[in-house]
């Protein structure tokens, strides 16, 4: 598959694609990255090298023996149809790879037989591929995208995930899973009017051990964007941690008025304990009506353990900010803004609280925050009802100026997202990319709602800021129907794919 035809490279490997007149430099030569090798028409009858590659069904299971910890599985471009489950299991020292080829757009589309990509095994990373379900149906349960089944130790990083039943699933039995700049949206189902909208983008529970959460993009969903939950009985929500990740509109393609999801969700039948959720970015476009909590710690009765909150930022929906049912917790430093209620804290106690340094962005005078279940109230009402807040701001109005956060992959040189809230209404803005990009680079941008499309902004690299136009992009069309439900959230909003397109 051309180059042109994929934004990829700096997800899936060393440039990117949808280039301009000029064109990036191509990528490697196949064979110059030492590994084995797979293509669509690659065979179990192969040796693994560029000339006689593998199928990947093959390369999954271990190539009959011939993968070892440490090694690298190389994935050509191409879409491959069918269902891929991977058994693949390196060592703590040597995880093996399978990783898309440098610049090379890599798909796995999945059919209505099951989930599109199961993982089992253990200490393995799967890097840069692309997976969805292919089929069309939206109307009923649709299976999920990535199913992390069997498998502890393993890393999803940089995937692009979308139109499943869910994203990405882990089973709890799983530990000590990291779901690392994943870009997912489109996922879900809903019956008809009188169902809700189903399907997360991440649908995470554990049971023992860690599981992290981290620097991934999440908009657009049937259901929640993040959504640690689990029914009674069904798994443990233990030890999970939610960093900087950053979800928009999510229940946005449920039928107007039917959605009840909300961007993140840390919450369930069971317990939460020792919860993190740090440095998070949520956001509703104003257009989108009928969401239930924005930013959501705590569901229905259950009483949680701890939670340590911390740094978020959470801007729209209704309210914006629910905490329920904490023996324990910190919520410390967060920023909240909206145009209705704004706090909604239902525990009658909060004894176990260290709450302090939170800025609301709305009229204080205003009756938008609640306390054990009472009425709204104006701001200085809820402090001393609920002995919070002490050391909170409110302010009436939104921020003057725009803000942009800038967050470089930990695990891919000239990659990075950049995060705009356009307070100040700009028509571009200037984004310090240095953490990104090096002097000399040739680079990218694109919106993360249009990762296929021509570049935002390209060019080379000399240091300090570059430009990034905040125009209104057109939301992906999902998997089966006409168009996207989902509003235009720029140029007040949007995530932006930043990429070294220089080998």
């Amino acid at each position: 598959m051309r180059r042109s035809l994929f934004f990829c490279a700096a997800l899936l490997g060393a440039g990117a694609c949808g280039r301009s007149a000029a064109g990036p430099p191509p990528p490697p030569p196949p064979g110059t990255h030492v590994g084995y090798y797979v293509t669509t028409a690659g065979t179990s009858g192969g040796d693994g090298s560029n000339a006689n590659p593998w199928s990947l069904s093959y390369a999954l299971s271990g190539g009959g023996g011939q993968v070892n910890p440490g090694d690298t599985i190389w994935v050509r471009a191409g879409t491959y149809t069918g269902i891929f489950t991977s058994s693949l299991t390196g060592t703590v020292a040597a995880p093996i790879i399978v990783r898309a080829y440098p610049g090379e757009r890599v798909v796995l589309s999945g059919t209505d037989a099951s989930n599109t990509f199961k993982i089992d095994g253990s200490y393995t990373w799967y890097w840069g591929l692309e997976v969805q379900v292919g089929t069309t149906g939206r109307t009923s349960v649709r299976n999920d995208a990535v199913y992390v089944r069997n498998a502890s130790h393993v890393k999803l990083i940089h995937l692009v995930v979308h139109d499943g039943g869910s994203g990405i699933y882990t089973e709890p039995t799983s530990t000590d899973v990291e779901i690392y700049g994943c870009i997912i949206y489109n996922n879900g189902y809903q019956s008809g009017v009188g169902d809700r909208g189903h399907g997360h983008g991440i649908y995470i529970k554990n049971d023992t051990g860690t599981k992290l959460v981290r620097d991934n993009v999440l908009f657009n969903q049937f259901g929640f964007g993040l959504h640690e939950y689990s029914n009674l009985g069904s798994g443990s929500l233990v030890g999970i941690t939610f960093k900087r990740n950053v979800a928009f509109n999510n229940g946005a393609l449920a039928i107007a008025g039917t959605s009840e999801a909300g961007n993140l969700l840390v919450g369930g039948e069971e317990p939460v304990s020792g919860g993190v959720v740090d440095s998070n970015l949520t956001y509703y476009s104003s257009s989108v009506t009928g969401m239930v909590a924005n930013f959501k710690l705590g569901f229905s009765t259950t009483q949680n353990a701890g939670v340590l909150a911390r740094n978020n930022l959470a801007v729209g929906g209704e309210p914006v900010f629910e905490m329920r049912l904490w023996a324990t917790a910190t919520v410390s430093a967060n920023t909240w803004l909206g145009s209705a209620v704004l706090v909604n804290v239902v525990d009658t106690s909060d004894g176990g609280y260290t709450w302090g340094s939170n800025t609301n962005w709305r009229d204080p005078a205003a009756n938008a925050w609640r306390f054990a279940n009472g009425s709204a109230s104006t701001f200085a009402n809820f402090r001393t009802a609920s002995g919070l807040a002490a050391t909170d701001t409110a302010i009436a109005g939104t921020p003057a100026a725009t803000q942009l956060f800038v967050r470089p992959s930990v695990y891919q040189p000239g990659l990075g997202f950049v995060v705009v809230y356009n307070w100040g209404g700009q028509a571009s803005a200037a984004a310090n990319v240095a953490g990104i990009l090096t002097n000399g680079d040739q680079y990218e941008v694109r919106s993360v709602q249009n990762l296929f499309g021509s570049a935002l902004a390209s060019g080379t690299y000399g240091g300090g800021t570059i430009t990034i136009p905040l125009g209104a992009v057109t939301p992906p069309t999902p998997i089966g129907m006409a168009s996207s439900p989902a509003p235009v959230t720029g140029p007040a909003f949007d995530v932006f794919v930043v990429t070294r397109v220089t080998p």
